[in-house]
């Protein structure tokens, strides 16, 4: 016999929990031996053991051998280990679980806080209610990525530097060693600091992190870490160029380029004997002067310099204007600067093993499953294009609505809040991220919007509109029980760039809309349990900047109804306990400054009226009153308002504009 169904998911998301915790447990020690290379490496005392831990495990004494092995066992392996018992063991929690687990953990945390405000003075609340590094995902708090990046990344690489120079330099060895000695030493430890740095540097950006969805971190934010990585590997790199530069120019009175680029006799290949047919000569007799070094000289220096073009296409300013600069140089000056370090120091590749087959393990099979037709020879399936919607503002710049079908596994994995990257080969190769949402209709099928959608996009597109009030709509309660959803996704987009505007002319010809083609989705999904997580929340959009934020009010309002629902049921058929229903309650307000008449029309019409008839409760049911134990502790509520800040010079017929509408809305269940 089989348990019942309620003893069947206990025992599954006990297993799940459990899976969960051990594969926690193992990346967290994994991070913490990674750690012990840059704190203890740079010491006698760890550089020996790491050594003696390596000519054990290998099962050699040769000199290259353990140093290569003390890199791959404390910096390669661990991660390796790491990332594969997270995608074997993580499973994700079913909706309906993380929900019960979402209101839960609300109760407790209203209670929590209640006490400790009693307790606890002003500072110490305001430092226990920061987010710590291991903060669970279900509690709605993320790190604060800049200060781990600066605890994991940044303090363990200055630790490593510091000690090695002590290592080399100290107590008397600094007034034995030569100036030349002292900056060589000082070098390379810079240098060692930037591979350790890349050594996690690629991690952060990897696509489908099994590590990230582990500890539920949002991969947007996470690249924080990726950000502070790479700013010590280019650091380091160059202060280790410059170093060795003031060695060959202050020290040895070299030329500079002549250091740098090898002499023409140096490409020639070598005898049969394995001599180089040409020795350079150099103006110091102490300065390591052969081809080879100079080559390795010339490598560094393009390492560097593509290190440099990457610094300066990150930079914000550079990053928002110009973002396909950006994106190309990163596509191309990372790999070549990648090669060019290996190039420079052989070693270098086990240091960058960890960020390297980590992103490709989680990459590149995402890459070839998405492009797997086109590789084979077949035809990539590109999305199926509903409708194209042009709204023609008068500003100068419209906006644009698509309109695409999807499957029913692409419909379940979206999450309020997501973004995809849409690729229109036709106008660019590369891809371009916008935001998605639902699109909903209201419970009548004879709605504006519903045939608008059902003529395909054939004719010409206008914005179509559900001109139904509301609030003057009286509803079933079969009606009002859940949204209508038509299993298709749309992107709202306003044409301002080169990108925007080619697409926008492409839409125009309705006779032959061009392919597209999509990969997602990206994005966190956590901003429903970040509003949830508290009572009052305020959401300020301008513009198109609305997009983000129409499936998730929806998503917020059914989370609530559906609460509603489970209260209803669990009062009147099992008279369960007030505290296994806690009550949620929550205000939010919308404040939406836009120009745009037609996009504030068009919003209106299929976000914020569907929203309301579909959710919005009549009149006559707040008054509606259940006879039951729990009457007044199991009630789901939450309070809706959209302010629309009108500041089109032509809303209603005032020059200045600036105009509000106010549009709310309530989910309210009393038993």
């Amino acid at each position: 016999t089989f348990p019942p169904a309620d003893a069947r998911t206990t025992i599954m998301a006990g297993r799940r929990n459990r899976g969960n915790a051990v594969a926690r447990a193992v990346c967290a020690v994994a991070l913490a031996w990674m750690l012990c290379f840059p704190i203890f490496g740079g010491t006698s005392f760890g550089k020996s053991s790491f050594r003696r831990l390596s000519s054990i495990v290998l099962f050699t004494h040769a000199k290259n051998s353990v140093k290569g092995g003390a890199i791959l066992i404390t910096l390669v392996c661990p991660l390796l280990v790491a990332a594969t018992l997270s995608a074997l063991l993580f499973t994700r929690d079913d909706e309906k679980q993380r929900q019960r687990q979402q209101q839960q953990m609300q109760q407790r945390q209203r209670r929590r806080t209640s006490l400790l405000c009693r307790i606890l003075p002003g500072w110490l609340l305001r430092c226990w209610r920061r987010p710590s590094v291991a903060s669970n995902p279900s509690d709605g708090g993320e790190p604060n990525w800049h200060k781990q990046s600066c605890l994991f990344v940044l303090l363990p690489c200055a630790i490593y530097v510091a000690v090695s120079i002590h290592r080399h330099l100290g107590g008397g060895k600094m007034h034995m060693a030569s100036t030349d000695s002292k900056l060589d030493h000082v070098g390379n430890s810079f240098g060692v600091m930037a591979l350790i740095a890349g050594s996690m540097m690629l991690i952060p950006v990897s696509k489908q992190s099994p590590i990230v969805a582990l500890w539920g971190w949002e991969p947007v934010s996470f690249t924080v870490v990726h950000i502070w990585a790479g700013r010590v590997f280019v650091i380091g790199a160059m202060l280790h160029g410059f170093f060795h530069i003031s060695r060959w120019v202050w020290v040895a009175d070299e030329s500079l380029l002549r250091m740098i680029i090898p002499p023409h006799q140096c490409w020639a290949t070598v005898d049969d004997g394995g001599e180089d047919r040409f020795r350079p000569t150099c103006h110091n007799e102490t300065t390591a002067c052969t081809c080879y070094n100079l080559f390795r000289n010339m490598t560094g220096f393009l390492a560097v310099s593509f290190m440099a073009i990457l610094i300066v296409t990150s930079i914000d300013s550079v990053r928002r204007t110009s973002y396909a600069l950006f994106y190309s140089c990163h596509v191309v000056a990372a790999p070549l600067a990648l090669a060019m370090t290996i190039m420079h120091y052989n070693k270098a590749v086990l240091y960058l093993a960890p960020s390297l087959l980590y992103y490709l393990a989680t990459t590149v099979p995402t890459w070839i499953e998405s492009n797997a037709r086109t590789v084979l020879g077949g035809k990539a399936r590109s999305v199926h294009i509903v409708s194209a919607t042009t709204l023609a503002s008068g500003q100068g710049r419209p906006c644009v609505s698509l309109t695409v079908e999807t499957d029913e596994q692409t419909w379940q994995s979206y999450y309020p809040g997501a973004f995809v990257k849409l690729r229109v080969p036709q106008v660019s190769r590369m891809s371009h991220p916008f935001t998605i949402n639902k699109v909903f209709k209201l419970p009548s099928s004879s709605s504006a919007a519903a045939a608008a959608i059902e003529d395909g996009g054939a004719s010409q597109p206008t914005a179509t509109a559900n001109t139904q009030n509301a609030a003057e709509m009286d509803l079933s309660d079969d009606e009002v029980a859940t949204a209508t959803e038509s299993k298709q996704l749309r992107i709202i987009f306003r044409s301002t760039g080169p990108f925007t505007k080619q697409l926008l002319t492409l839409c125009g010809q309705h006779d032959r809309l061009p392919s597209m083609y999509v990969d997602g989705f990206h994005g966190t999904r956590r901003r429903v349990e970040q509003i949830l997580s508290h009572d009052n929340v305020t959401i300020v959009a301008a513009g198109i900047g609305i997009t983000p934020y129409l499936s998730l009010l929806h998503e917020v309002a059914e989370f609530h109804h559906r609460c509603g629902n489970v209260a209803q049921n669990d009062g009147i058929s099992k008279q369960q306990q007030p505290s296994e229903h806690p009550a949620v309650k929550n205000a939010v307000t919308v404040h939406w400054m836009c120009r745009d008449s037609k996009l504030i029309e068009y919003v209106t019409d299929e976000y914020f009226e569907t929203l309301k008839c579909n959710y919005q409760e009549p009149e006559h049911h707040h008054h509606r009153q259940l006879h039951s134990s729990n009457a007044d502790q199991a009630q789901s509520r939450v309070h809706i308002a959209i302010v629309i800040h009108n500041t089109s010079t032509t809303a209603n017929g005032d020059d200045h504009g600036n105009t509000a509408v106010r549009s709310e809305l309530d989910v309210h269940e009393n038993f």
